[in-house]
């Protein structure tokens, strides 16, 4: 097919437009939206995106033609969330927390209200890809400034969460991996940005010594590998692990041995915790303080079941703990369960804990169930969706993921662009329970495209 010169340039801002918006106001939206989310100043990150947000086209509305029951699902569950968080406020004081944690809610149907009313179109996906891809190589550059040059001991970025920072650095540097055969760039520089933003993000993520991010790393690892099975033969296996060898050991060394540090750590003082000693060493570890936290959240929920002790209110059920001898003494320090579903249990009951469970379950549901269409886009759309999904719920077993700005926001943008890529294709009768590895890997028939290897070429057709 014949380019004309200037197409290259042309796709990139037309990749821009994330919510239907004029080229230069998404460019710059964009760019602060996803990009810079790890690097700047979360009031100056929030007030470019809400100022880009208000710029866009959200006086259309939603076509019947245009029907996206992904993503109307993914509303609801988020609206039942921020109604599991004021429930509570009926029957428990409410406090300046627990107002806050509200707000950060209430991004997640707001954002994906925002995607509702503007235009859907394939360029969210290209404009998804050049913002992850952006944001992962900016996330290792800052990680290197800031251990090498300013000699910090862990990279956290502008958001001063290394956490937060190391988990969606990673899952950037994979999201782009994952979204750039649906983009219509050359594929030399798809795939060259690519594997450059994996690398950072994989850097930053080590740097940042975030070992949540790293118990999701085989999940990212085995959605890109399905998307790109075609490609992977052996020898590239071995160039690829060894590829990753050399980053995680290069930025172990440039951490002065960190990372290492802080794994080892994680069984040790995981293995030597004694649930009978509150003030031993071994619970005042960060693994034994998560584990303390956990079960007094667990207790909470337990005397608590119907309401929960209210959004915000946790802290002082650790305070009381502490005060009574049964948990180590650094807990009381904390404000939330450092668990996002044992959190939801003690601050909202039975209604937090349903809904928050929803709101990872009823995208995922959909994102499933389109691996099962007969579009090859969305089969790989679905894929990457779980891939979101799955990471933010296994982050969200040893941090609060929803009770920060940054990974709530990522969170309600990743799944609702995704979503709202998702139509009414029809879906192949295809088994609930693989039976065999080839069912679940998706391996193609004789009668089916393979969509990860080809995805440049069927890109191409699709469009």
């Amino acid at each position: 097919m014949n380019r004309k010169p200037y197409e290259p340039i042309d796709a990139v801002v037309k990749g821009a437009r994330l919510l239907g918006v004029s080229d230069w106001r998404a460019v710059g939206g964009l760019t602060l939206l996803m990009s810079s989310i790890l690097v700047v100043p979360t009031p100056v990150w929030l007030g470019g995106t809400t100022a880009a947000a208000l710029l866009g086209s959200m006086h259309r509305r939603a076509h019947r033609s245009n029907a996206r029951p992904a993503l109307a699902a993914f509303i609801v569950a988020a609206g039942l969330l921020v109604f599991s968080a004021i429930a509570p406020f009926l029957v428990v004081p409410a406090t300046g927390y627990g107002g806050l944690l509200l707000v950060r809610l209430s991004v997640i149907p707001l954002t994906a209200c925002a995607f509702w009313f503007s235009d859907r179109d394939r360029h969210t996906v290209s404009a998804l890809w050049f913002g992850v891809t952006v944001g992962a190589c900016a996330s290792g550059l800052f990680a290197i400034v800031e251990t090498v040059v300013l000699g910090n001991a862990r990279a956290s970025g502008l958001v001063g969460n290394a956490i937060s920072f190391g988990d969606l650095a990673l899952l950037f540097g994979a999201l782009s991996l994952a979204l750039h055969g649906l983009v219509h760039l050359p594929s030399r520089l798809t795939v060259t940005a690519s594997a450059t933003a994996a690398a950072c993000g994989v850097l930053a993520s080590t740097m940042s010594g975030s070992r949540g991010g790293w118990v999701a790393f085989p999940v990212m690892v085995f959605g890109v590998a399905r998307l790109h099975r075609g490609w992977l033969t052996p020898t590239r296996l071995v160039g690829v692990g060894a590829s990753l060898l050399v980053v995680v050991a290069s930025a172990t060394w440039m951490s002065g041995g960190m990372p290492m540090n802080r794994a080892s750590a994680s069984f040790v003082n995981a293995s030597e915790y004694a649930s009978t000693t509150p003030a031993g060493d071994a619970a005042a570890s960060s693994e034994g303080a998560r584990i303390e936290a956990w079960r007094s959240a667990a207790s909470a929920f337990r005397q608590h079941p119907a309401t929960g002790v209210g959004w915000g209110n946790l802290q002082a059920e650790f305070r009381a703990d502490v005060a009574a001898g049964l948990r180590n003494p650094r807990i009381g320090t904390f404000d939330h369960a450092h668990n996002q579903i044992l959190g939801a249990a003690a601050n909202g009951g039975l209604l937090g804990l349903s809904t928050m469970i929803a709101i990872f379950a009823v995208p995922g549901w959909y994102f499933r169930r389109s691996q099962r269409s007969d579009d090859p886009r969305e089969r790989t759309l679905g894929t990457i969706g779980l891939m979101v999904v799955a990471s933010f719920a296994i982050f969200g077993l040893t941090e609060a993921i929803f009770e920060s700005l940054v990974p709530v926001t990522c969170f309600a943008v990743l799944v609702s662009a995704l979503a709202s890529q998702l139509g009414g294709a029809s879906v192949h009768t295809v088994p609930r329970s693989p039976s065999t590895i080839d069912e679940w890997l998706g391996t193609p028939t004789q009668n089916e495209p393979h969509v990860a290897g080809g995805a440049q070429a069927i890109n191409r057709r699709v469009r």
